[in-house]
């Protein structure tokens, strides 16, 4: 009997132990350049804009903010002013965020991100996580960007945001919409087909023996 009862003991701090490990949650949304960007100016959307799905976030989770365009759009940013980000649009009294980090997804032209990211979360807490990137003045061409961090929420509870808003993002009139080649993830690569092909090729030499 006590055996048993070690064992359920021990099956239940386990299951308490997963359950307190973070996971990642990613709270994806897509943005039409053409209709945020005038002339070199971003447009600054006065309402919110809805994630492809809501995310709940749970305390020390690592979530990541990942931003595309719509397929055959880049955007040229000559790295002035900055780029601001939250999740909205549960109240969350207060938190923090660690971390940070921010990947420049199909990066056309420039270096990777190295500069710091800063946690303005403070100003906004009731819109919940907010992420702030200062220019470094280093022009880059991309098709998007993944923000990322660990958050911290001091009451400990789980939130649920479904959709994400901006502040004044790429400030600085150095922004320029252009197009890239969309790949067709629908059309066999070359070397696909050449190894398909060798296949084939196989079986038919195979099915001559046979006979």
């Amino acid at each position: 009997m006590r055996l048993i009862r070690g064992l359920i003991a021990s099956v239940l701090m386990a299951g308490a132990s997963l359950a307190a490990v973070a996971g990642p949650v990613t709270a994806k949304v897509v943005f039409d350049l053409n209709s945020q960007i005038s002339g070199t100016t971003w447009k600054q959307p006065a309402n919110f804009t809805d994630l492809v799905s809501a995310v709940t976030v749970n305390d020390l989770d690592l979530v990541t903010i990942s931003i595309s365009f719509l397929p055959g759009q880049a955007l040229r940013w000559n790295g002035q002013g900055s780029i601001e980000a939250w999740l909205g649009v549960d109240t969350v009294s207060s938190f923090g965020t660690s971390q940070g980090s921010l990947t420049f997804t199909g990066l056309q032209s420039g270096p990777a991100w190295s500069a710091a990211i800063a946690d303005s979360s403070s100003c906004c807490a009731h819109l919940g996580i907010t992420q702030r990137l200062f220019g470094d003045g280093v022009t880059r061409e991309f098709t998007g960007l993944d923000i990322g961090f660990k958050a911290d929420f001091y009451d400990n509870k789980s939130h649920t945001f479904s959709q994400i808003g901006w502040t004044a993002l790429f400030q600085g009139n150095g922004l320029e919409v252009r197009q890239v080649a969309v790949v067709d993830q629908s059309v066999p690569e070359p070397g696909m087909l050449a190894l398909v092909g060798l296949g084939l090729a196989g079986l038919a030499v195979a099915r001559r023996r046979q006979s």
